[in-house]
């Protein structure tokens, strides 16, 4: 992947900041991304810091209409990026630059989660967790990430979990290569609220090619 156009030490600075803000904000998804190649880590903290301006917008503006408004300014500026225009000076128009630029594949990532934000909006569904490991994951047939979804969603509203933790359990016996980092947030989360995960932590660490895939990766680093 193409990396921002800078110098060697702007460029550390700038995926230093999107590091930072994603583990400030996104602590369960952040642990994740050291655990992938330099490539694939930076697409992943390009997406998270641009899923939190999302999630600003949704938490901050009380007027659906007008939230609706911030979100189409940002398909817009897609599509005038794509065009040959210029980023903005600031890390998420970057990141969006940096994605859309390079891979006309992300616009669409992007178009599908600016409308799972839109639901939100409207109170008419909640597929966040869902979209947002698709896009990690850049599989639109990840039949992990719409599992992982299910239980991370079922988690975090207190629902029954029996049920989308089992399914996640068999997803983890087929998971794809670029897929095992994420299925480790899982069983690594030190939240108490996700300590049922541990038997789903015995399975996937006894998995050779898990071992073998994280410790290749982390000597990496």
């Amino acid at each position: 992947m193409r990396v921002v156009t800078k110098s060697k030490s702007e460029n550390r600075e700038f995926f230093k900041r999107l590091s930072v803000f994603a583990q400030k904000n996104h602590e369960t998804f952040w642990f994740p991304t050291l655990f992938l190649s330099v490539s694939d880590r930076q697409r992943a903290l390009m997406i998270l810091r641009l899923d939190g301006e999302f999630h600003r917008i949704f938490q901050n503006v009380s007027e659906p209409m007008i939230a609706h408004i911030r979100f189409q300014w940002w398909r817009d500026e897609t599509e005038r990026l794509i065009a040959g225009g210029d980023p903005h000076e600031t890390d998420p128009s970057q990141c969006l630059y940096e994605l859309v630029y390079q891979d006309g594949n992300e616009r669409d990532f992007l178009h599908n989660h600016l409308a799972v934000y839109d639901d939100l909006v409207d109170q008419s569904g909640n597929r966040h967790p869902h979209s947002l490991f698709t896009w990690l994951v850049g599989g639109r047939d990840s039949s992990f990430a719409n599992a992982a979804g299910d239980a991370f969603l079922s988690l975090n509203t207190g629902k029954n979990w029996d049920q989308p933790l089992g399914t996640l359990q068999t997803q983890i016996e087929q998971v794809r290569e670029n897929e095992w980092p994420w299925a480790c947030l899982f069983s690594i989360q030190k939240n108490r609220q996700l300590s049922r995960f541990r038997y789903v932590m015995n399975y996937v660490l006894g998995k050779r090619a898990l071992a073998r895939n994280l410790g290749s990766l982390s000597r990496s680093f």
